[in-house]
């Protein structure tokens, strides 16, 4: 009760979204091609809105940057609660609007782009930023994670279910690493060192996989 509940698209389902309504709460669940309607009419009408803004004054917006890593990211988030456009929309409790978020990551000379679709009960477009920055931010933040101290985007591993098993491995040891009080202030990939070079470091990060 009283909570925003975030979500991939594997839980963009209606029945999930029964469940936080009758709740008392709130959702904002990440929307891809699994639902197509959906996703259509998000594509279709940010498209026109964003080109005509002066056409959509239901349409609200805001702009955040943040700077770290090396790289500047904008991020434009918009939401709408027309969804007069939307046969079914009465077979989503609590659906109250779609919103979009276009990245833009600066990184040296390297410029990317990505737009990303949601739906949400919200109606407003910071508490909606908020939800899907924090949601998807842990998200990012851990992947940063892994592939600078496992280097796992360029992992080789590919057979079978190696891959999950593996995914699962390195989450139990960066949660351990990240609980480790010493060395003081250093970093995973630091710490994942020194437990190869100090027996009893090692010790204790195991100790904490398997409290």
């Amino acid at each position: 009760e009283g909570c925003i509940v975030t979500a991939d698209a594997m839980s963009c389902q209606r029945e999930t979204a029964r469940k936080v309504i009758n709740g008392k709460g709130d959702y904002v669940f990440r929307l891809k091609e699994n639902q197509p309607a959906l996703h259509e009419y998000g594509e279709v009408y940010f498209d026109d809105a964003v080109k005509n803004r002066h056409l959509y004054p239901e349409m609200t917006s805001m702009t955040t940057t943040e700077k770290g890593h090396g790289r500047l990211e904008t991020r434009t988030y918009c939401l709408t609660t027309d969804l007069s456009g939307f046969e079914n929309v009465d077979d989503w409790p609590g659906l109250a609007g779609i919103g979009m978020v276009k990245s833009r990551i600066t990184k040296g000379e390297n410029v990317t782009e990505d737009i990303r679709y949601a739906i949400t009960s919200l109606t407003d477009v910071s508490q909606f930023s908020s939800a899907f920055r924090t949601h998807w931010g842990i998200e990012n933040g851990l992947h940063y994670s892994l592939d600078i101290s496992f280097n796992e985007d360029h992992s080789r591993i590919r057979k079978d279910h190696a891959p999950e098993n593996m995914a699962v491995v390195r989450h139990f040891v960066i949660s351990a690493l990240k609980q480790l009080t010493f060395p003081k202030n250093a970093s995973i990939k630091r710490k994942r060192k020194l437990c190869a070079y100090d027996s009893d470091l090692l010790a204790s990060a195991l100790t904490l996989i398997l409290s």
